[in-house]
C-alpha cells in the first residue's frame, strides 16, 4: 500500500504525539507560566513569580525550536509516496530508493487513532506515523497481532 505525507498530515501527527508524550508537562508549565504573570502583578514575593515566567518562556522556545526543526526535517518527505509493506517477519517503508526494515520485536506500541496511528518503538526516538486511510482492515488486525505477538501493546 502507499501512501503520501502531506504538510497537514505532518503537522497534525507531530501535534498528537508532542501532546499525548508531553501534554501533561505542556499544561503544568502553562500553568506555571501564567500563576507568574499574575503573581507578578499582584503578588509580593516578585523573583518567584519572575522564576515561573522565566521557566515558562523558556520551555515555550525549547518546543518551538523543536516545532521548527521537525518541519525542517519533515519536508523532505512532502509529496513523496511512500510505501508500506506488511510482512510476517516486519514492516518496511520505502520511498524514492530508500527503505527502512523494522522488525515487528522492535516496536513496544500501537496507537491507534481514527485519522492516523503511531507505531512506537522500544528503541526509536521517532514514531511511525502512517494516515488511517492507508490502513485496510487486514492490514490494521494483522499489525494489531503482530505487535501483540511481540509483546507491545495497543491502545
Amino acid at each position: 500500500m502507499s501512501y503520501e505525507v502531506s504538510p497537514q498530515f505532518a503537522r497534525r501527527a507531530f501535534r498528537r504525539h508532542n501532546w499525548r508524550t508531553w501534554g501533561g508537562v505542556h499544561a503544568g508549565v502553562l500553568i506555571a507560566f501564567v500563576m507568574g504573570i499574575l503573581g507578578t502583578v499582584y503578588g509580593r514575593e516578585a523573583w518567584v513569580y519572575g522564576f515561573l515566567v522565566g521557566v515558562g518562556a523558556a520551555y515555550g522556545c525549547v518546543w518551538w525550536a523543536i516545532s521548527v526543526s521537525f518541519k525542517r526535517a519533515s519536508r523532505a518527505l512532502f509529496g513523496h509516496q511512500v510505501t508500506l509493506q506488511v510482512e510476517e517477519d516486519a514492516l518496511r517503508f520505502s520511498t524514492d530508493g530508500v527503505s527502512s526494515h523494522i522488525d515487528w520485536k522492535t516496536l513496544a506500541s500501537v496507537w491507534r487513532y481514527k485519522d492516523m496511528w503511531f507505531l512506537i518503538g522500544r528503541y526509536i526516538d521517532r514514531p511511525y506515523a502512517i494516515p488511517g486511510h492507508a490502513l485496510s482492515a487486514e492490514v490494521r488486525s494483522m499489525i494489531e497481532r503482530k505487535v501483540r505477538e511481540a509483546g507491545g501493546k495497543i491502545l
